[in-house]
């Protein structure tokens, strides 16, 4: 009888732990997985990685950019290649393309820059094709600090239908900033065809406005001056409201002998 009222026990303790180990094993099946957050791919960025790896040299200085414009069906690209570097300055190789549907320009230009402190000098030499239009340009660049920046550029357009004073352009420019007052700064630019002058105001980094006024140069004497006021602003949702308004975060101009050379189109 011990014998039975033992085997009895034992059969019901092996039953019992079996039936919470097949409740232990239903949890874990019936638990959900981890859920990953699917994040949809960037095109823009899949595209610069792309062309950044067929385009550059493994420098650090190497940049690649790139925009595709579905809505205007256009392609830009913009690259820059270091070729050699020492303490004194750099030697750049710019390269720059635009696709849309009527044209296909170019400009392809090599870019020495010396920098020495808070001084910045350099020297380019550029072949461009816009429109159909052939031209070569050589061109210099001057910064201080940042509180100061000017430019000169010297177009030569190779067309037969140009007289000999519309095939060469003298580009030149300056912009500067007040020391005492940094968000208040002037820019001017000038060609054989237009002056144009600019008074900015950006007492923070999330707005500012400009006034510019150009004026044509005019064989025969026509007051053709057009004058414009722009407004703009540039905010970060992620970032608190009241840390943008400081003024210190205003910085006009950085000196960067590895930066992307800008030449205003005539």
């Amino acid at each position: 009888m011990k014998k039975i009222c033992c085997l009895i026990f034992l059969c019901s303790f092996i039953c019992a732990d079996n039936h919470d180990a097949w409740k232990k094993y239903e949890r874990n099946i019936t638990q959900k997985p981890d859920q990953f957050e699917e994040q949809a791919p960037n095109f823009q960025d899949s595209l610069n990685n792309s062309l950044a790896q067929v385009l550059e040299f493994g420098n650090s200085a190497d940049q690649t950019s790139s925009n595709f414009g579905f809505d205007s069906q256009s392609f830009e690209l913009k690259n820059m290649n270091l070729l050699y570097e020492n303490r004194f300055g750099v030697l750049l190789f710019q390269k720059e393309f635009m696709i849309n549907q009527e044209y296909l320009d170019y400009s392809n230009g090599l870019i020495n820059r010396y920098q020495q402190g808070k001084i910045l000098f350099g020297l380019n030499g550029f072949a461009d094709r816009v429109q159909e239009k052939n031209s070569y340009s050589i061109g210099t660049e001057l910064g201080f600090s940042s509180y100061f920046r000017a430019y000169t550029n010297y177009y030569i357009f190779d067309q037969d239908k140009l007289s000999d004073e519309q095939k060469k352009n003298l580009q030149l420019g300056f912009a500067f900033v007040l020391p005492i007052y940094t968000p208040l700064g002037f820019d001017l630019s000038k060609d054989n065809e237009k002056v144009r002058y600019t008074l900015n105001y950006s007492p923070f980094s999330i707005f500012n406005f400009s006034l510019s006024q150009q004026k044509l140069k005019n064989p025969a004497q026509i007051n053709d001056t057009d004058t414009s006021l722009h407004f703009g602003f540039k905010l970060n949702f992620k970032e608190n409201f009241l840390k943008q308004l400081k003024r210190d975060q205003n910085k006009p101009f950085e000196l960067d002998q590895y930066e992307f050379y800008k030449r205003k189109k005539l």
